[in-house]
């Protein structure tokens, strides 16, 4: 996992424990200081791949992050 990626993914477990529910795109850009859009959708799919976030196709808020047991 990359420092960006970690960005992302310890974002996303924030806003998750806060929360209890997924950020939005530009939730996650705000909170990683990222510009754009397409940027945390990369990030999000290369975590995706690397098994650290999983989601449903087709539904808005669906990220979760896999914890390590």
């Amino acid at each position: 996992m990359t420092p960006a990626q970690r960005k992302v993914y310890d974002a996303l477990v924030l806003y998750w424990r806060e929360r209890g529910y997924a950020p939005s795109y530009d939730d996650l850009r705000e909170a990683c200081g990222f510009r754009s859009r397409h940027t945390i959708a990369c990030h999000l799919d290369a975590l995706e791949r690397l098994g650290a976030v999983t989601r449903e196709p087709g539904r808005s808020r669906s990220l979760r992050p896999v914890v390590a047991r």
